[in-house]
C-alpha cells in the first residue's frame, strides 16, 4: 500500500528542513520553484508529504499527488497552478485522471478507494469521480480485472 511503513501504521509526514517538497522545474533545469511543502496536519488527510501518483489534468492546470493518510488509504490531494493552493480531494490508493479522454469524459478521476460492506469485509473497487473529485459518478470496475485501468478507460469511456 502506499505510503504505509513496516508496521503498518500510516507514515507521519514532517515539517521543518526535513519536509518533502514538490516543485516544479523547467526541463532545461532553469525556473526550480517550490510549489508546496509537506508538512503533517491534525487529521489525516491534512497531512502532506511523499507527493506519490503524481498525474496532470489534460490543461495542465490542476496536479493530483497521493499522501499517506490512514492504515488503509492514502488521501488525494490537488495542486490548482492558478490559485497555488492544495485542496484535500477524496480517501484513494490509487488515481487514474482521464486526461486522454475526448468529450465528457475529459479530466474525470478513477479512484480505487477502500470500502466497507454492511454485512463486514471490505474491498478496493474503482469508482468515477468528476474532475474535482467532489461527486462521485459510479463505480468503474472490480479490483480483479485482468487489463489495466487506462485500457478500460479507452475502450468505455474515451470517444475515439
Amino acid at each position: 500500500m502506499f505510503g504505509s511503513e513496516a508496521n503498518g501504521w500510516p507514515v507521519m509526514c514532517r515539517s521543518g528542513v526535513a519536509a518533502d517538497q514538490l516543485r516544479r522545474i523547467n526541463v532545461d533545469g532553469t525556473g526550480d520553484e517550490i510549489l508546496t511543502v509537506g508538512h503533517p496536519g491534525r487529521e489525516q488527510q491534512e497531512q502532506i508529504c511523499e507527493f506519490g501518483q503524481k498525474r496532470f489534468t489534460s490543461d495542465g492546470c490542476l496536479l493530483f499527488f497521493l499522501s499517506p493518510a490512514w492504515v488503509t488509504s492514502a488521501a488525494l490531494h490537488g495542486f490548482d497552478f492558478k490559485r497555488h493552493n492544495v485542496k484535500y480531494v477524496a480517501p484513494a490508493n490509487n488515481v487514474t485522471v482521464l486526461n486522454f479522454c475526448k468529450g465528457q469524459h475529459r479530466d474525470q478521476l478513477i479512484l480505487q478507494q477502500h470500502r466497507y460492506f454492511m454485512a463486514g469485509g471490505s474491498y478496493d473497487w474503482f469508482w468515477l469521480y468528476d474532475r474535482t473529485g467532489a461527486a462521485q459518478i459510479g463505480p468503474f470496475r472490480d479490483e480483479n480485472a485482468e487489463s489495466s485501468i487506462v485500457e478500460d478507460a479507452q475502450r468505455v469511456l474515451c470517444e475515439h
